[in-house]
């Protein structure tokens, strides 16, 4: 018996990268373990006024951690579906947050160009957050949102460095700050307080935005992105803590500071949490074929399909080739969704002939391996012979109701 490969209704790459792919893979594993080991170098020699890490315990391999779980994740994700773009997301965060670390260096050009790309880290985890799992912003408020935190994070950031000297506004033993042109505390603490002000406002909207989504998600949306939205939402909130804290006067580092530090690097750990609840699911669903029944057997797997991919609204076609078009387990027609409908189909073939369609929700679009996999299961219990035809035929699929 052949397997079951299939066919969707809109394009997607299966299979794992060209050997092109994989060169590049490997140069970026191997630029990403150098550039973790060189982190903890300057951050365990920063001392205990380093200004990119807070003096915790275990700080040291929690940054090397952190950074290594955003470029293995964006490897992993790569590796399964390079056409995801989350993997480049996560890939450039993982180097933004190791950049973040520069600061701690003792070096004045390390420690200029750490105080420069410092910020990165929160423009690129805005973008991961509000575009996870597929790694495309949902609309004109997503897209506002990060283009903001983008020209804060640049054009903000760097027209404080003009004017500021290390000394007296980053720390006592900082190097030199070799963009400063001339020193002007007053507007360093200008363009603080507009930096700061603008995190928390894009914070709090980021919160409101998450939380109206959730509100609005399907099941199947919801259990695709909860772990990185709930860690999300919590790093906001620090960061939103952190940033008050230091508008109110307060002295940094802070409390405040130290829990941000561990709000955020909770972030990759739910992003790796996504990965390993998609693959048990995947390995679940070889069990899929013996809890539909068996050959033979006549109940509707629509409801075992559906518990497998956690999509309660799926619905299940099957192919009657006398009219060539799908129908329903009652020989009703099977309407394909439409573009913006939030859905999505999946055609399951045996041998190049089409015999079952999925209508799912669109957020498994991003675990397509499951749905292929799930697929895989429904064709060979859609398969000819298998499920009862039109009355008296022999169509392998249940055909029009009289």
């Amino acid at each position: 018996m052949g397997a079951v490969p299939l066919t969707r209704s809109r394009p997607w790459q299966a299979g794992e990268p060209g050997q092109a792919a994989q060169v590049i893979t490997w140069l970026v594993a191997a630029a990403g373990l150098l550039a973790g080991a060189a982190v903890a170098w300057i951050v365990s020699h920063g001392g205990p006024d380093r200004i990119g890490v807070p003096n915790l315990p275990l700080a040291v391999p929690v940054v090397v951690l952190v950074g290594w779980s955003f470029i293995g994740s964006g490897l992993l994700y790569w590796w399964s579906r390079p056409g995801n773009h989350i993997a480049a997301v996560l890939i450039f965060q993982g180097f933004a947050w190791f950049a973040s670390m520069l600061p701690d260096s003792h070096n004045p050009v390390l420690f200029t160009i750490g105080q420069a790309v410092y910020p990165f880290q929160y423009a690129s985890g805005l973008y991961l957050i509000l575009s996870f799992p597929s790694g495309r912003l949902q609309g004109r408020l997503d897209r506002a949102l990060v283009a903001v935190a983008v020209a804060l994070v640049t054009l903000g950031n760097w027209a404080w460095l003009l004017f500021a000297d290390s000394h007296r506004m980053m720390c006592h033993t900082c190097p030199a700050n070799l963009l400063e042109l001339t020193r002007d505390d007053a507007a360093v603490v200008d363009v603080f307080y507009v930096l700061r002000f603008g995190g928390i406002v894009i914070a709090l909207t980021s919160i409101g935005l998450l939380a109206t989504r959730w509100r609005r998600a399907s099941r199947a949306q919801r259990h695709a992105v909860m772990p990185v939205a709930v860690a999300g939402v919590v790093a906001f909130a620090a960061l939103i803590a952190a940033y008050v804290a230091r508008v109110a006067g307060m002295s940094s580092p802070t409390v405040f500071d130290s829990f941000a530090f561990y709000a955020s690097a909770a972030v990759p750990v739910a992003v790796l949490a996504v990965l390993i609840q998609r693959r048990l699911a995947r390995g679940a669903v070889a069990g899929l074929v013996v809890e539909l029944g068996g050959p033979g057997q006549a109940g509707d797997p629509r409801e075992a399909l559906s518990r497998a991919l956690g999509d309660p609204s799926l619905a299940l076609g099957y192919w009657f080739a006398a009219e060539s078009r799908y129908v329903d387990r009652n020989g009703g027609p099977v309407e394909f969704p439409g573009a913006g409908s939030g859905r999505s189909s999946t055609v399951v073939e045996r041998d190049g002939q089409p015999v079952a369609v999925l209508i799912h929700d669109a957020a498994l679009d991003d675990n397509a391996r499951l749905v292929q996999s799930v697929g895989a299961a429904a064709g060979e219990r859609a398969a000819p012979g298998r499920v009862a035809g039109p009355a008296g035929g022999t169509a392998g699929v249940p055909g029009p109701a009289g």
